[in-house]
């Protein structure tokens, strides 16, 4: 998602950097995190500022070298899942994967049900990211980055109406909530888009997935779990979590967004590589 896609664009932008003046990029350390943030913005290594849900290179696919020092990094960009013909044809040593935000809702408050049915198959979806990395692809490890936190004190309306309601088990508006979801789901699946489910599962997301901090953490719960058993089944991986949810702060976001940290880029770059430094 737009998440992990602009850690991409910040982690090309750093090693394009390294390239650069002299001792740029090791004294961003030193630095507060917001200027830091400002010298890379302003680098011209890419177009700044980084909107939210746009970036500099701007294609489905993307597939960039990046040459530094005494070597290079490859880098591949995907929106459109973790799937053999991409991973086959780039052969990456690491898979680094993302989803949450998007399956989230606040029904009734500008935020549709519609991710309903990966939100209920979430595990699958990571299984099958661990199916295809699995494969003849070359892929030695897979990271698995949690969603991010949700500030609800940096919601307006209606979301700021919405994460109350639903923080406080409202019955009508969760009542509300699964009549819509159920009645969309049904006719979707008499459509064959998706799969029909039961009401107790539309009641379970109504209650459990919105898009609040205990949404969030709902799914990061799950992600916890799923990675601690998959250990097992996939003895030639080398699996790891990305926990960059801790390190998100309320102050790093913007008013009316609650969920994107493009100001915290660096930390989360830094924990990103401190992860992969560890694979060895």
């Amino acid at each position: 998602d737009s998440t992990l896609r602009n850690l991409y664009v910040w982690t090309r932008a750093l090693l394009l950097l390294s390239d650069g003046p002299p001792g740029l990029v090791d004294g961003l350390s030193d630095m507060r995190l917001s200027d830091a943030s400002s010298l890379v913005e302003n680098s011209g290594v890419c177009p700044a500022p980084v909107p939210i849900f746009a970036n500099c290179l701007g294609k489905e696919v993307d597939d960039h070298s990046v040459d530094y020092g005494s070597g290079a990094v490859r880098f591949t960009r995907t929106v459109r899942g973790v799937r053999t013909k991409y991973v086959e044809s780039f052969r990456p040593d690491v898979v680094v994967y993302n989803t949450g935000l998007h399956l989230l809702h606040l029904v009734g408050h500008g935020r549709d049900g519609g991710g309903l049915s990966a939100w209920l198959r979430y595990e699958s979806t990571l299984e099958g990211v661990l199916r295809t990395a699995d494969g003849d692809g070359g892929v030695s490890a897979v990271v698995f980055k949690t969603t991010n936190r949700i500030c609800e004190s940096a919601y307006v309306k209606p979301y700021a109406r919405g994460a109350r309601m639903y923080g406080k088990g409202d019955p009508d508006t969760l009542a509300r909530c699964a009549t819509e979801v159920l009645d969309e789901n049904r006719s979707a699946a008499a459509a064959g888009r998706v799969d029909e489910v039961g009401e107790e599962d539309v009641r379970r997301y109504c209650r459990d997935g919105t898009i609040t901090e205990s949404g969030a953490a709902g799914l990061n719960a799950r992600l916890q779990v799923f990675v601690a058993e998959a250990a097992g089944r996939y003895p030639r991986l080398t699996l790891r979590v990305m926990n960059d949810h801790d390190v998100e702060r309320c102050e790093y976001t913007a008013r009316s967004d609650g969920r994107h940290y493009q100001a915290q880029n660096l930390a989360r770059v830094r924990l990103l590589g401190n992860i992969l430094t560890s694979l060895g």
